[in-house]
């Protein structure tokens, strides 16, 4: 089911098919059918009180609960650079840091920092076997 973010006064999304209504902290109502706040579902998600494949397949807000469970799931983002073993995978990281590194320090000494501008056209993105040909 699509949604829209039209909404009226009475706080109703305007979706494909019939109205979902957001009522206070979270639970959405649709179709005269209420389901709980996303928060509160991936917490139980998360603290194994529940499974993914637990969740009503019709929640209007399924892909936001898909979508936090995924992220949240990955755990704390890995902060400790001095223990940290970057592979051949991570060149791209790597030289992302070198040019954050690289223009915070002529920021801090006062020299003037790179003018990165934009190509006229776009650059493909991805891999494309014509072009390999």
């Amino acid at each position: 089911m699509q949604v829209t973010a039209d909404v009226d006064e009475a706080g109703r999304l305007g979706p494909r098919y019939g109205f979902m209504t957001l009522l206070s902290a979270g639970i959405a109502m649709l179709g005269g059918k209420t389901f709980p706040p996303v928060q509160e579902t991936v917490d139980a998600i998360l603290a194994s009180r529940m499974r993914i494949q637990d969740v009503d397949p019709d929640h209007p807000m399924l892909f936001n609960i898909q979508d936090n469970v995924a992220i949240a799931g990955q755990g704390r983002v890995y902060d400790d650079r001095e223990t940290e073993r970057l592979g051949r995978s991570d060149v791209a990281i790597i030289l992302l840091r070198k040019l954050y590194e690289r223009e915070i320090r002529a920021m801090e000494d006062g020299r003037p920092l790179k003018a990165w501008r934009r190509p006229p056209q776009k650059l493909p993105l991805g891999f494309h076997p014509a072009d390999a040909a």
